[in-house]
């Protein structure tokens, strides 16, 4: 009987230590894999960017626009904020340098008040998701296809006062209205304009 009961006992203990080793393996194996996950997930996080936009008066924000124009969303995609729109070859570079994504839309041209544009253009607002990877921006304009919205564009110039000379505008959070189911126009600062308050204000 003492022979069975140690042969028991030593089962018993055999037995609990190997729990004990597949509850450690398992522990290892969760480990990892959750390092694992967090690194991917901070491999495709560009970072995240909070702009602080100056909203002028309405009145300034139209006469410092150079384009003023009513137009329709068509589509929309994410670039790389890179010379040609292409991935970059080095990613750890790209990222170590701050390299963003932007949200590419394609605009129809409906009504020009001001300037001069394209039947069609492009307009970039700052983040994306593109390749896996995401760029988050916080407080810009976000736009659906089919939108019709109202756009104060100012074009980049050199320090003589030259227009830069670019294949897509630049749109902020200030230069984005977006049509209301009455016709009218919303801007989260501004509030609501009307298409006849812009032109009253251009012959100003």
């Amino acid at each position: 009987m003492k022979v069975m009961d140690e042969k028991s006992h030593m089962k018993l203990w055999i037995i609990i230590l190997a729990a004990v080793f597949i509850v450690i393996a398992a522990i290892g194996v969760y480990t990892a894999m959750n390092k694992q996950d967090k690194d991917t997930a901070n491999e495709t996080d560009l970072g995240t960017i909070m702009i602080n936009w100056y909203f002028p008066e309405f009145s300034q924000l139209v006469d410092n626009s150079d384009l003023i124009v009513t137009a329709t969303v068509t589509g929309e995609k994410s670039i790389w904020d890179t010379p040609d729109g292409q991935k970059p070859a080095n990613m750890t570079d790209y990222k170590d340098n701050h390299g963003q994504i932007s949200t590419e839309y394609t605009f129809q041209t409906d009504e020009i008040l001001k300037g001069n544009i394209s039947d069609t253009f492009t307009g970039r607002v700052k983040g994306g998701t593109l390749d896996g990877y995401t760029f988050t921006a916080m407080k810009v304009p976000t736009f659906d296809v089919n939108d019709t919205v109202l756009l104060f564009i100012q074009y980049p110039k050199d320090e003589n006062g030259n227009v830069i000379q670019k294949d897509f505008v630049q749109i902020g959070l200030p230069d984005a209205f977006v049509q209301t189911e009455n016709g009218n126009f919303t801007n989260e600062y501004y509030g609501e304009v009307s298409e006849t308050q812009v032109k009253e204000e251009i012959a100003t």
